[in-house]
């Protein structure tokens, strides 16, 4: 079993007051699970064997994380996992899925002028409609 740590948020009991110098929380977890930098886990998160918590990766309530799952780094977890695949974004989503509306939103500027030109045409041909009909 790998035991990892966690730091505890505010200043901790070692007399520090800016927290600067806070102790470290064993934190039990799974065969082979690994956490790296400044992983959060709140509540009662149980996580799966074999599961990658990139960095800064926070677990929000009382989850479970399935066998084999990677949640990328800067990820907020706030609902179960179930086992396989790569999970990211906030909140986590599989990562296919978050990639697309990624590239959705590369997309955004383009669309928007598309969409003004198409209002610009409508109100043409409204205009040359009403014209001929009066």
């Amino acid at each position: 079993m790998f035991v990892g740590a966690l730091r505890p948020r505010g200043p901790a009991s070692t007399g520090s007051s800016s927290g600067r110098h806070r102790k470290s929380i064993p934190c039990a977890l799974p065969k082979a699970a690994s956490q790296i930098a400044q992983v959060c886990i709140s509540g009662s998160t149980k996580p799966g064997n074999y599961v990658v918590l990139a960095g800064q990766v926070g677990l929000a309530g009382h989850l479970k994380i399935g066998n084999q799952v990677v949640v990328t780094a800067k990820s907020g977890v706030m609902h179960d996992i179930p086992d396989g695949g790569k999970w990211m974004g906030i909140p986590a989503q599989p990562d296919k899925q978050t990639k697309r509306q990624m590239i959705a939103i590369q997309h955004l500027p383009e669309l928007l002028t598309r969409v003004a030109e198409l209002k610009r045409r409508v109100g043409t041909k409204t205009e040359q409609r009403e014209k001929s009909e009066s």
